[in-house]
C-alpha cells in the first residue's frame, strides 16, 4: 500500500487515480469530460484536488444536488401531475367526476326536448283555447300544459345530470 504526503503537490496518472478512487479509468476520463476532474500536463492529475472533487460529486449525486434546479421543477411539476391524474380516475370511477363532453351532450338533448316541449304546446291546446271564452279556464290549461313540459324537463334532467345533494329543484303548483 502507497503512503502520501497530502500537504505536497503529488500528481498521479489516470490508472493511479482509478485504483484510489475505486473507479475505472474510463469513469475518470468521463468525469474529466464533465469537469469533474482537471487533468493537468502530460495526463496527470492533482492527486488531492481530483479526489475531493471525486467525493464533492458523490456527496452531490448522492443527495440528488446534481440535477438542475430546472430539472428538479420538472419532476416535481411531473410528480403533482400524475397525482392530480390519480385522483381524478379514483373520483371518476366513484362516480364524482363526469367528462365535459358526455354532460355537453346530455344538456344539448335536455334543450332540444324542452324546446320541442315548449313549441308544441300551441298545437296541443289551440283547438281547445280556440273554443274558449273564459280567461280562467284559458290560463289553467296553458299553466297545465307549461308545467306538463317544466315536469318532462326536471326528469329529463335527474336521470341525466349528476346529481349534486346540495341543490334541489323544486315546481311549485298552484
Amino acid at each position: 500500500m502507497k503512503k502520501f504526503d497530502i500537504n505536497s503537490e503529488y500528481q498521479v496518472d489516470v490508472s493511479d487515480l482509478a485504483y484510489l478512487a475505486g473507479l475505472t479509468e474510463r469513469r475518470i476520463q468521463q468525469l474529466e469530460v464533465e469537469s469533474i476532474v482537471t487533468r493537468l500536463e502530460h495526463g496527470k492529475y492533482d492527486l488531492v484536488e481530483s479526489i475531493r472533487a471525486i467525493l464533492e460529486h458523490t456527496r452531490q449525486s448522492s443527495r440528488g444536488s446534481v440535477a438542475s434546479e430546472a430539472e428538479r421543477n420538472e419532476r416535481t411539476k411531473l410528480t403533482r401531475e400524475k397525482r392530480l391524474i390519480a385522483e381524478m380516475n379514483r373520483e371518476e370511477l366513484a362516480g364524482n367526476l363526469v367528462q365535459v363532453e358526455i354532460q355537453r351532450k346530455n344538456l344539448f338533448e335536455v334543450g332540444r326536448e324542452v324546446k320541442n316541449n315548449l313549441e308544441t304546446i300551441p298545437d296541443r291546446v289551440a283547438g281547445v283555447l280556440a273554443g274558449e271564452t273564459d280567461k280562467g279556464k284559458c290560463y289553467t290549461i296553458l299553466a297545465a300544459e307549461i308545467r306538463a313540459a317544466l315536469e318532462n324537463l326536471i326528469e329529463k334532467l335527474h336521470s341525466t345530470l349528476v346529481e349534486d345533494p346540495r341543490a334541489h329543484v323544486t315546481i311549485e303548483t298552484d
